[in-house]
């Protein structure tokens, strides 16, 4: 860390189990755990105080964002490659509580928008509102508990997609996004602006 490193900086261990690039990571505080998404098409859970992943969810294409549920440390979100956002409960990864599908291109950031809302951008030029209950298949209180198993249908009346943003440009790059608390979302933009949208409204 050099001489100028804080005097309670240390250096604590290597986490090694990617075969590829990690492109992001999500830490929950509160219980001590770690998340990360890498090009070898996982995601991985990480004990803070063990070098090895103590859990290991796999998919076919690149991770590209990941994010602990601020309601349920059991339940994280993911986007990927593959156009998609999953979201699995931990103790149970041997399929996604839900999938949600709608965009054209890779899915460059999730955000959780309180327990039940997820906010995704993609290089399609589009942010999306998800309501994550609404995309369940079985009792809509299944996935705060993180109970559930269901599958998203995108071709079903209850498509989970509530609202999509445009009106910024981003077609090549992951260009940033934040989410509020209050309903209020920003993101970068490749003509050199920051749009801000409200999740009530579709445009900037």
């Amino acid at each position: 860390y050099g001489a100028n490193a804080a005097p309670d900086v240390e250096f604590v261990s290597d986490l090694r189990g990617h075969r590829r690039k990690v492109t992001c990571l999500a830490v929950d505080y509160a219980n001590s755990q770690l998340l990360s998404g890498s090009h070898d098409g996982t995601v991985r859970v990480w004990s803070i105080s063990q070098a090895t992943s103590v859990s290991c969810i796999r998919q076919r294409a690149n991770v590209c964002s990941v994010q602990f549920s601020p309601v349920n440390a059991n339940v994280v979100a993911f986007g990927s490659a593959d156009y998609k956002i999953y979201a699995y409960d931990l103790r149970h990864t041997s399929r996604p509580l839900v999938t949600l599908s709608g965009h054209k291109k890779a899915v460059s950031y999730v955000r959780w928008m309180g327990g039940d809302l997820i906010v995704s951008a993609s290089t399609d030029n589009t942010l999306k509102l998800w309501d994550v209950k609404r995309g369940m298949v079985g009792d809509k209180n299944e996935f705060a508990s993180g109970t559930g198993g269901g599958l998203f249908d995108p071709g079903s009346e209850r498509s989970a997609c509530s609202r999509t943003f445009r009106g910024h440009l981003n077609q090549k790059n992951f260009v940033g996004m934040s989410v509020a608390r209050d309903g209020h979302i920003a993101c970068g933009s490749e003509d050199n602006t920051v749009c801000l949208y409200t999740r009530s409204v579709p445009s900037p």
